[in-house]
């Protein structure tokens, strides 16, 4: 079923159940009745049992289908984000803080959520309730109607005034979980450093900061809250006490029955207690109006384009390409050639463009002037729509937790361990991994357990398993000590592929052409 469809049967059994509980009153005043002037309740109990077996019937048919919605909702959103999120631009998705991201996944979506499964649904039972008990009570006395009908007129009108304040406050409250994720994301990630460069009373001191920023903007939110459901809390019972006080003096005129009274009081419940719930219901529909628009806005960035089916190239040009950050030039009519089969060693200092050159070959950035790729007579023009040119190992560890061969089926799901064996052999790490349990050995967090070597080597192997002709390598050394760091450069140069590596070191690679970018100033040409 569809979510509409899901929301749909769970409003129809709510309303169901609305008008089962007004049937319940009469049925109840009837039995009152009866007993009071002795007459046989044989039948009233039997309707009574038939109504409740029933209802229940209804209330675990109504649990079992929202069960299956709310996970349902759950996983399909999870799984539109994720894939949302990795068909978007990579200059789009990187300007987002991962700790936003993560605030999606675990707030914005449980908000969603909730307002789906629970708000939308209890809205029907509770504005169902108050239409079956408003229509009930002007049956039994309509004095009551009026005076319940003026209140809940002037508590929808407060309830449309809160909504508009609330919806600002929600904004500000998920705007501070995204910072306070944020910074708590950056402190984990970079904890090593932390502890040896600060003090534990500087970091406990900074997240405190953090913490009571949030707390300050849920607090004024919260209050609000507290404030709005208060004076519905105060407004029922008030109105209830009047009620109870007015039905007690109709029973003294003898106006009304025993039973009479009973309905009165529970309809009077069932009209004024949803408008309490009401307000809490509209607190998250605000809050989840604010959470889709949250993922409305991630979702509407743009997307990649789909991959040309390119399997080979002849060259790589690079023509006038220039490139900025922001107002800062990177590179200025930039020209340079690869031809198939060149080892590129591209070198220079820090902060020169080497990694910049890099995103721009595999279509992560957009550039000015023309880069393209030439097969035979045509021209390709490079960007996300190339890439199936590239393999790519990146200067950061990006092994998964799982295994060995958990990693490689990450990325191909039906190689064979066949296959798998045979990439690591050519890297020459396979004699050493099967010594600590070969394609099933227990990678954790970041690689921990391997050396640096290994770490390189299993990478470079996952990168080959592609089988495209071109191998980026970026700082693929930048970790490794001198013979691991010779090793590995040997190592993929014996390859057949093109090769484009990356290395702010000296590096001796036999047969590879150069490309100095600190020679280069912002301007390059060969």
């Amino acid at each position: 079923m569809t979510n509409r469809i899901y929301m749909i049967v769970l409003s129809i059994l709510n309303v169901l159940t609305s008008f089962l509980l007004i049937l319940q009153v009469y049925l109840f005043r009837n039995i009152i009745d009866n007993a009071v002037n002795h007459i046989s309740l044989k039948q009233d109990i039997i309707y009574i049992a038939l109504l409740l077996l029933v209802m229940i019937g209804l209330r675990i048919t109504y649990f079992f289908i929202k069960n299956k919605f709310s996970l349902s909702l759950e996983v399909n959103l999870k799984g539109q984000i994720y894939k949302s999120i990795m068909n978007k631009k990579y200059e789009t998705i990187a300007s987002i803080h991962s700790g936003k991201i993560s605030n999606i996944y675990l707030t914005d979506i449980r908000n969603v959520q909730e307002a789906k499964v629970n708000a939308i649904p209890n809205m029907f039972l509770y504005t169902s309730r108050i239409i079956f008990a408003f229509l009930a009570l002007v049956n039994l006395n309509y004095v009551i109607v009026l005076i319940l009908s003026s209140v809940g007129l002037f508590l929808f009108v407060l309830a449309l005034f809160y909504g508009y304040f609330v919806k600002r406050l929600n904004k500000e409250a998920l705007k501070s979980d995204d910072s306070l994720n944020a910074y708590m994301q950056e402190s984990l990630d970079n904890i090593k450093l932390l502890k040896v460069l600060s003090k534990p009373s500087i970091i406990n001191d900074n997240v405190d900061k953090e913490l009571k920023k949030n707390y300050k903007v849920k607090n004024k939110r919260n209050k609000v809250s507290i404030i709005a459901s208060s004076f519905l809390s105060s407004m029922i019972t008030i109105l209830y006490a009047l009620t109870l006080c007015y039905a007690a003096y109709l029973i003294y005129e003898g106006k009304i029955s025993y039973g009479t009274l009973t309905a009165l009081v529970s309809l009077v419940s069932y009209f004024e207690s949803p408008f309490s719930y009401l307000a809490k219901t509209l607190n998250q529909l605000y809050q989840s109006k604010v959470s889709q628009e949250r993922i409305a806005n991630l979702v509407a960035l743009k997307d990649d384009e789909e991959e040309e089916s390119i399997t080979d190239f002849d060259s790589i040009i690079f023509d006038s390409m220039t490139f900025r950050y922001d107002e800062r030039i990177i590179y200025k009519d930039f020209s340079y050639k690869i031809n198939k089969g060149d080892i590129i060693y591209i070198k220079g200092d820090s902060g020169k463009g080497k990694t910049t050159l890099i995103n721009i070959l595999l279509g992560f950035y957009s550039y000015e002037g023309k880069v393209y790729v030439t097969n035979k007579d045509k021209q390709y023009d490079i960007s996300e729509k190339t890439r199936s040119l590239f393999a790519y190992v990146p200067q950061e560890n990006v092994l998964f937790s799982g295994t060995i061969r958990s990693n490689f089926k990450m990325f191909y799901p039906s190689i064979s361990d066949e296959d798998i064996i045979k990439f690591l052999n050519e890297v020459k790490v396979y004699d050493e991994l099967k010594e600590q349990g070969g394609l099933e050995y227990k990678i954790y967090q970041r690689g921990k357990g391997l050396s640096i070597g290994q770490i390189q080597r299993i990478l470079i192997a996952i990168a080959l398993a592609s089988l495209k002709p071109i191998l980026v390598m970026d700082e693929f050394t930048s970790a490794l000590d001198v013979h691991n760091e010779e090793a590995i450069a040997s190592l993929v140069c014996s390859l057949n592929k093109t090769l484009i590596m990356v290395s702010h070191r000296n590096i001796k690679i036999e047969g590879a052409r150069i490309l100095d970018v600190s020679s280069l100033s912002i301007k390059g040409e060969n």
